[in-house]
């Protein structure tokens, strides 16, 4: 039978079925009482110049359900997403900053307690962090070195300047005993 007579909404659409087109549309349908999502497929039958289609029908309620399943499933998705990364960003930030913290922290500690370089830094990781305050201890210990031949070198320089003012006062004694000697000297020629 022809089609118009099943499927009247079907007429504006005939000279596409009669040409070959593809077509999709949205139409009420009185089989299933709802608005249904159609779609037209050209098929070729054999040797046939006739045209054929192939009409497929799908509920708009039913392809919705589908799609809002879809959706919710997204959108769950992405909460979940979101929670792990800013679990996951939380725990990577606390292992970053803390580490640097303490490091600032044992920093200051040894830059404002008087420039004690005794004083090393607690290296608990072997990240970056834990690498940065082993050379940081490294170039306290390498400083401390230099300062501890400075005040040695400073200490021999104090003794030999005690020397030194040692000896000047016994020259000036000498010099003041020479000249008191050749006073004497001096008054037994004349």
């Amino acid at each position: 039978q022809n089609v118009i007579d099943t499927n009247p909404w079907v007429e504006p659409f005939l000279s596409d079925i009669s040409k070959g087109k593809q077509f999709i549309t949205t139409s009420f349908s009185t089989t299933t009482s709802s608005y249904s999502w159609r779609v037209c497929v050209p098929i070729i039958i054999g040797h046939t110049a006739t045209p054929w289609s192939i009409l497929l029908s799908a509920a708009l309620d039913q392809i919705f359900i589908a799609s809002q399943k879809i959706t919710f499933y997204s959108i769950f998705i992405c909460i979940i997403s979101l929670i792990v990364f800013v679990i996951v960003t939380f725990i990577m930030t606390d292992s970053i900053v803390k580490p640097l913290n303490k490091l600032g922290s044992s920093i200051k500690d040894i830059a404002q307690g008087e420039g004690d370089l005794t004083q090393r830094l607690i290296i608990k990781n072997q990240d970056e962090i834990g690498s940065l305050a082993k050379w940081f201890n490294i170039f306290i210990k390498k400083l401390q070195g230099i300062i501890t031949i400075i005040v040695g070198k400073s200490k021999e320089l104090d003794d030999t300047s005690k020397k030194l003012s040692d000896i000047s006062n016994i020259m000036v004694e000498s010099a003041s005993d020479m000249s008191s000697k050749s006073g004497s000297v001096a008054t037994a020629a004349e």
